[in-house]
């Protein structure tokens, strides 16, 4: 399929068609890997060549181009790494669920001599993952539980928001009639406590702040918050 699309007078871009490896042969390749990750070396091995050529192919490259070359031109991982990272979300993810059935799994002290002592045999899934955790020196951390909404969405009521401003666009509209409006609709809420929150996004710094009454407030947030978090985070806070 992929030779098809590759033609160099009608077919598709390189990025076209990693997306296209991606989706039809990567997604195949990757499915269930957390659980034949565990055949041997040389069995999964045999994938290489089929990833190696598929990059080769979208990416244009000749067969003597280093592979490294290609997972960096194409923005891929080797096959190995790729499957060692999707097995780690699959063990944060049911070590996250407080009644999945495997999270209370583990291999007792008797199994872990037995498997050190015959290294050929093939380790349990948990077992695998220690390992890996070993490697990358995080022996020492704990998984908090995902929070389970009970409260059915159906359910939810709708919230009631103030439109103001919806009938006026802001480039047709003077600002002295914006604030008119506003400082009308503040008298009539003059009991209540005044809050106004703010999201703001730079180049490598998200951030929020607001202001209660007389006091005011901020704080900075990790650079890979949106604006739209950042606001959310603002109304939170202030809440």
């Amino acid at each position: 399929m992929l030779k098809v699309l590759s033609n160099t007078s009608w077919g598709a871009d390189h990025t076209s068609l990693l997306r296209i490896y991606q989706a039809m042969i990567l997604s195949r390749i990757y499915y269930g890997c957390a659980v034949y990750g565990s055949a041997s070396t040389s069995v999964l091995q045999k994938l290489d060549p089929i990833h190696h050529s598929a990059l080769r192919i979208c990416s244009g490259a000749f067969r003597t181009s280093p592979i490294e070359s290609l997972y960096a031109e194409c923005h891929q991982m080797s096959l190995s790494l790729r499957r060692q990272k999707l097995s780690l979300k699959y063990y944060f993810k049911l070590k996250s669920i407080s009644n999945h059935p495997l999270r209370g799994q583990h291999m007792s002290n008797f199994f872990s001599l037995l498997y050190d002592a015959r290294p050929s045999r093939i380790r349990p899934f948990h077992s695998r993952i220690k390992r890996l955790f070993y490697d990358m020196h995080l022996d020492d951390f704990q998984i908090q539980a995902a929070g389970v909404f009970h409260y059915p969405p159906w359910k939810v009521p709708s919230v009631k928001l103030i439109g103001l401003f919806d009938e006026f666009r802001k480039n047709d509209t003077s600002s002295l009639i914006l604030k008119q409006i506003f400082f009308s609709r503040r008298f009539e809420y003059v009991d209540y406590t005044t809050v106004y929150t703010d999201g703001s996004r730079a180049p490598g710094r998200v951030g929020f702040g607001g202001v209660i009454d007389d006091a005011t407030y901020s704080h900075g947030l990790s650079a890979v918050f949106s604006v739209y978090s950042a606001e959310a985070m603002a109304i939170l806070y202030a809440l």
